[in-house]
């Protein structure tokens, strides 16, 4: 299991350690020696309880905008100097506004209470965008070694027709990972992001 920091003598080495350590096993590709980088997914809820809400608009999903750090396939890590970092060795299975914009337009079909729900390019007559935007998303190393999941998702609803917003709202979830290791930090990832989709899809199906 890859952990942000090894601990030596009873010490935790920085986070930068790990990654210098990566970047010393890239120096050897050429030699066929790099390890494949583990693939991590993000998962929508199965179901959710979205009481009598309904919808008969068409909703489009658009891709979540980001700071550059969070716009790719890499898992962050911030450590608590507040550093960011990405795990070595380890990445999502897409970038990561693609693989969020998939699983939350996933959330809302699931429940079966949207008339259509579909990303931008699959042909749909739009009557509602909605406009995500990431602000955190990451695993953060407190000053003791807890892990932890933070996630920040601020959401828009918007009239596609004449621009105008219709609801707008923030949903965070600080959930503890049971180590520091990947693994654990995407699990508890995954907990956070599954509590806020069951959030973000009842605020949507509420609205419109």
């Amino acid at each position: 299991m890859s952990n942000v920091g090894r601990k030596i003598g009873g010490k935790r080495l920085p986070l930068i350690g790990s990654v210098c350590a990566a970047l010393l096993l890239a120096g050897c590709s050429t030699l066929g020696l790099e390890a494949a980088p583990r693939i991590y997914d993000l998962r929508a809820p199965a179901s959710i309880d979205v009481g009598n809400s309904r919808t008969s608009r068409q909703l489009l999903v658009a891709e979540p905008a980001a700071v550059r750090f969070y716009a790719t396939d890499r898992i962050v890590v911030r450590d608590s100097a507040a550093t960011l970092a990405y795990f070595p060795g380890a990445s999502w299975s897409d970038a990561l506004p693609d693989l969020l914009q998939a699983r939350f337009a996933e959330a809302i079909e699931r429940t079966g209470r949207a008339r259509a729900v579909g990303r931008p390019g699959q042909g749909l007559l739009i009557d509602i965008r909605l406009v995500p935007e990431i602000r955190s998303f990451e695993i953060a190393i407190a000053d003791g070694g807890q892990a932890n999941a933070v996630i920040d998702i601020a959401l828009k609803i918007m009239n596609d027709a004449n621009g105008r917003i219709l609801a707008g709202q923030t949903f965070a979830a600080t959930v503890p990972a049971a180590s520091d290791g990947v693994e654990d930090g995407v699990e508890a990832l995954n907990t956070a992001l599954d509590a806020l989709l069951r959030e973000m899809v009842v605020f949507v199906l509420d609205a419109v």
